[in-house]
């Protein structure tokens, strides 16, 4: 190969790895992260066809699916299992919700539980990852002792004011990954007895959504937050009261960090990338600079309690 060959080469890898800091970004974990349902698929769409999710349900590669969650609601459910969504059924969507699921021709069994304001997921623990489908069914047949029903009878139940609740509870799984547990149960009145039937469910992988990051100092505390969408995030120095003149543009999260990278700067060029990494489980503020070299490590810059909203 000659000289100009290999320099062409080199000139070509340097300036894809500059351009790749500045626009490629590592993939977030949770669109690749295991979902593990229970029911059927075609019973879980007639259930969200009339109670969509508060949080939306998108779908990440290999045929999984995730869930995004604001910080306050990440918090909330964190302390314990709730019902987010409900719904009570008209004649109308009765016969709708009816209709939808005789369409399924698997016949399979569900939990169902008589008590009327039942903890479904209170014992509900890791580990998530990597167990076989049907999890959550196996789950209430064994700790909370349900009874089991065909799904082609639970059909026959479904009536004007029968009612329709998705309950969420989040864990924090071995790995530190967030998993959002979503039940979708069906609830209807046979004389003195109020049965609950959970129809389908699913554990996702969980999108934190933070819009603020928070030091926990005695002193000297910052808040890193957007300052200019979609991506450039700012730190703000509450004790003076204005923003410092570092700029964070956001890369990725993975299980228990957002990464951000900034612009190491040396005899006023650009000399590297710096990469900032935040908690948002309460851990700490690292960073790795740029002048370290390849070897370089992360390094805290706050104490441990970073709060989010």
């Amino acid at each position: 190969m000659r000289y100009s060959q290999i320099f062409f080469c080199l000139a070509a890898t340097l300036l894809v790895s500059f351009v790749c800091v500045e626009t490629c970004r590592a993939q977030d974990w949770f669109v690749s992260g295991q979902d593990n349902c229970s029911g059927d698929a075609a019973a879980i769409a007639a259930f969200t066809t009339l109670l969509p999710s508060s949080f939306p349900i998108l779908p990440g590669t290999n045929n999984t699916y995730y869930t995004t969650m604001d910080a306050a609601s990440v918090n909330s459910l964190l302390s314990g299992e709730k019902i987010v969504d409900s719904v009570l059924l008209t004649q109308k969507t009765a016969i709708d919700y009816q209709k939808a699921m005789d369409v399924v021709t698997q016949n399979y069994n569900v939990p169902f539980v008589v008590e009327a304001d039942a903890a479904i997921l209170g014992a509900l623990a890791p580990p998530i990852a990597g167990l076989p489908g049907g999890l959550l069914f196996s789950y209430v047949v064994a700790k909370i002792n349900a009874k089991l029903a065909s799904f082609r009878s639970v059909i026959l139940f479904i009536a004007a004011g029968g009612r329709l609740e998705r309950r969420w509870k989040l864990l924090r799984d071995t790995d530190n990954g967030t998993y959002g547990a979503s039940t979708l149960e069906y609830i209807v009145n046979l004389g003195q007895e109020q049965r609950r039937f959970l129809t389908g469910g699913c554990i996702y992988p969980v999108n934190v959504k933070v819009s603020e990051f928070e030091t926990n100092e005695k002193v000297g505390n910052k808040i890193v937050k957007l300052r200019n969408l979609p991506a450039s995030w700012g730190i703000w120095d509450i004790e003076d009261n204005k923003w410092d003149s570092s700029i964070l543009k956001y890369d990725h999260q993975d299980k228990e960090f957002y990464y951000f990278f900034e612009d190491a700067i040396e005899n006023n060029a650009v000399a590297g990338q710096d990469i900032h990494r935040i908690s948002f489980q309460g851990g700490r503020w690292q960073v790795k600079r740029a002048s370290d070299g390849p070897g370089g490590q992360f390094k805290n810059t706050s104490s441990p309690g970073i709060k989010i909203r």
